[in-house]
Parts: structure tokens; sequence; C-alpha cells
């Protein structure tokens, strides 16, 4: 799921799998058609096949660095604690 919460906007793409190859088409699909021109801030969990570096193994390189250039990532912690509200 691709989200911009301040744009009110979502996209929800099922696969068969998650593949660093759909992870990699969904991050192009997002850069080309819904935010052309602008620079994108992911905020993403650690899962093994939610990195940039997908695009390499997926597209040839000229089309690799204009992608990457365009995306500022930022990881969820992997050890974070979640507010515990109402538990003493």
């Amino acid at each position: 799921m691709i989200y911009a919460p301040l744009n009110y906007w979502r996209h929800v793409k099922i696969t068969d799998r998650c593949t660093r190859q759909d992870f990699a088409r969904a991050l192009k699909y997002l850069a080309d058609v819904h935010f052309p021109e602008k620079t994108i801030v992911l905020v993403m969990d650690n899962l093994n096949t939610h990195k940039l570096s997908t695009l390499y193994d997926t597209f040839e390189a000229e089309k690799t660095s204009r992608l990457a250039r365009r995306f500022e990532v930022h990881y969820t912690p992997k050890h974070g604690s979640w507010p515990q509200h109402g538990r003493n």
C-alpha cells in the first residue's frame, strides 16, 4: 500500500508475492505516474525487499539513477516501541 496522507490519496496493489521487483515497479509507478517531477519522502519498514537497491536489480542503470534521486528514505526503527496509552 502506498499513501500520501497530506494529499488524501492512497493506492493498493495486490501481487502474487512480495518480491524486490514488485517493490521496484511500485516505486517507479509512484514516481512516474502520481508524483512526477517531485522529491518523494518514503517512510518504510525494514522489510528486506524495501530498499532502493531493488531499483538496480530491476531497471537499467540510466532509469535507476533517475528514480533513485527522486526518493528521500526514512526507515522506521527496528526495535522501536509503540506508545502504551492507558497502561501503567
